[in-house]
């Protein structure tokens, strides 16, 4: 099933943009070509809706969702576990808010 998810993820986003599995069923959306904290929101709003479509795995359907936090670089001086940590944060809250929804940091 987590590789039905992950293509959805790299079938969601451009070609210079990079999917990542973090362990477990987290995963990051690394947007190079987004320009802006709204194109980014709209991105994972894609997402979002793409990963609500049932999955079959062993001849079931299987209803998932998915919780999405949006940062950007807010620095030049941002590391990527600053990055990483307003992400996480960021997905916590939506998780808290209801699940299945994107959450900006």
């Amino acid at each position: 099933m987590l590789c039905c998810i992950a293509q959805r993820l790299v079938s969601g986003v451009r070609s210079n943009d990079s999917v990542v599995r973090l362990g477990g069923d987290e995963f990051v959306v690394l947007l190079m070509s987004a320009h802006s904290l709204d194109a980014a929101e709209a991105v994972a709003h894609k997402l979002l809706t793409a990963l609500q479509q049932p999955v079959a795995y062993q001849g079931r359907l299987l209803q998932v969702s998915a919780s999405i936090g949006v940062t950007q670089v807010l620095a030049d001086s941002d590391s990527p576990e600053a990055l990483l940590r307003r992400a996480d944060g960021a997905m916590y809250e939506a998780k808290r808010n209801g699940k299945a929804r994107v959450q900006r940091f």
